[in-house]
């Protein structure tokens, strides 16, 4: 996450969400080159909390997914797991979120 963004800087956060989607759309059509029904998805760490633009990357994406590793050292609540398939399950929209 790029830290001036917390501070107010949205400008450089829009910098980010830009670069964001322009990978996402170039490793996605990498995939396709090798067989058309591949496609990408990165972990974009956060979870929940990823400051991507969530809404635009749902609209690009064939697979979303919230990710929590869970590795301890934090204080993650344990409904925090339900919380990132609801998210998964708006970026989706009507698509059901891969299990």
């Amino acid at each position: 996450m790029p830290e001036a963004a917390e501070g107010g800087d949205s400008g450089l956060l829009d910098k980010f969400n830009e670069r964001t989607m322009y990978l996402w759309k170039l490793y996605d059509s990498i995939a396709k080159e090798k067989k058309p029904s591949n496609f990408y998805f990165a972990n974009l760490g956060g979870g929940i909390r990823s400051t991507a633009n969530l809404v635009e990357l749902g609209e690009i994406c064939e697979w979303f997914q919230c990710d929590n590793q869970g590795r301890g050292g934090d204080d993650t609540p344990i409904w925090e797991c339900a919380l990132q398939g609801r998210v998964c399950n708006a970026v989706q929209k009507a698509r059901w979120p891969p299990m």
